[in-house]
């Protein structure tokens, strides 16, 4: 993508060619957009990512991007719940043996063993775990609940006190 690409992706809010279009150190959006915006943005960006794993370390770098307001992630709503969570906050994670890493938890647990789920929204049938958690309000990226998921985005080296249970079976 050129410069002029960039721009007209820009003028037409497609954050996803913004963001991924370049490798990171070299994305010419750190000087054509401030940081509430590129915060905002970023949302709408993970909001619609699907498998994060896949583009982790562009991910890692955005995410911890040494920009302001890092709040603007969140919504109003979603930042006066988040100063309300405990300190520190015990999260959920629902995957599969491979992937118990992530960046994405849940403070719902109940919700986090919804997850993995398969192409039609439906829980994997395959094993899979949760971990139980904690994590530092210090560490957190965002608090977001769109779809219910009440997800905590943080730094998987963030994460401790951290033990695993098998999730058992469901059917259709």
């Amino acid at each position: 993508m050129d410069l002029d690409e960039f721009q007209v992706a820009l003028q037409k809010d497609n954050w996803d060619h913004v963001f991924f279009s370049y490798p990171v150190n070299e994305q010419p959006y750190s000087s054509k957009i401030n940081d509430v915006t590129y915060w905002k943005n970023l949302r709408l960006t993970w909001q619609y990512a699907d498998e994060i794993w896949k583009n982790e370390k562009v991910w890692r770098e955005l995410l911890m991007a040494n920009r302001t307001t890092r709040e603007e992630f969140m919504e109003p709503d979603e930042q006066i719940t988040f100063a309300g969570l405990s300190d520190p906050i015990e999260i959920f994670r629902g995957h599969l043996e491979h992937n118990a890493d992530g960046w994405s938890w849940s403070t719902d647990r109940d919700k986090a063993m919804e997850f993995p789920i398969d192409e039609e929204g439906f829980p994997k049938q395959t094993t899979r775990f949760l971990s139980i958690a904690k994590v530092n309000k210090t560490c957190v990226i965002a608090y977001l609940t769109h779809a219910f998921e009440y997800e905590i985005i943080i730094p998987p080296e963030a994460v401790y006190d951290r033990s695993n249970q098998q999730i058992p079976p469901t059917s259709r």
